[in-house]
């Protein structure tokens, strides 16, 4: 019979403990939790924090890429503008160097005219001076054409064809 009244005996002071361990157990996570809820809330904070941070950076982000659009396609116009000016202004250049080759013609003619008229002393007429003018201009067209220099066309040489 002892070991029937040991048994119960052994199981009650084992089942106390393992009461007590179990309270104790609950008592001290009870003790834990409001540290850990503070830690859990700090944790939350500091995310909710970097959250707003991400969101204010991505914002940034856009406006400037946005910024980066808008540049891009002004200098896309500044530069389709400069290549314009550029072409403007080559043919502009072409044209006025054009001009002058003809102002230098017109200015050898008429200089060889007043030569010959200076050296024969004739009076003439605006319809011999046209006939005169069309065929020194064809004279020195005609050098010109050939690669002489018009300061070296001179009067001496249209004399002939204009008597």
């Amino acid at each position: 019979m002892n070991d029937n009244i040991e048994s119960p005996a052994v199981w009650q002071v084992d089942g106390e403990n393992r009461q007590s361990t179990g309270w104790r157990d609950s008592i001290i996570t009870a003790d834990q939790a409001p540290g850990e809820a503070t830690r859990i809330q700090d944790g939350i904070q500091c995310s909710l924090k970097l959250q707003r941070e991400v969101r204010a950076l991505r914002e940034e982000l856009k406006k400037a890429q946005a910024d980066a659009l808008r540049y891009q396609g002004l200098h896309a116009r500044v530069v389709a503008a400069t290549r314009q000016l550029e072409n403007d202004h080559a043919a502009e250049t072409h044209r006025l160097r054009a001009e002058i080759g003809q102002f230098l013609v017109r200015h050898r003619v008429y200089k060889v005219l007043s030569e010959h008229y200076a050296l024969a002393a004739l009076r003439f007429s605006a319809k011999t001076l046209a006939e005169h003018r069309d065929r020194v201009l064809q004279h020195v067209l005609f050098h010109k054409r050939k690669g002489r220099p018009l300061s070296e066309i001179g009067a001496g040489e249209v004399i002939s064809k204009l008597l």
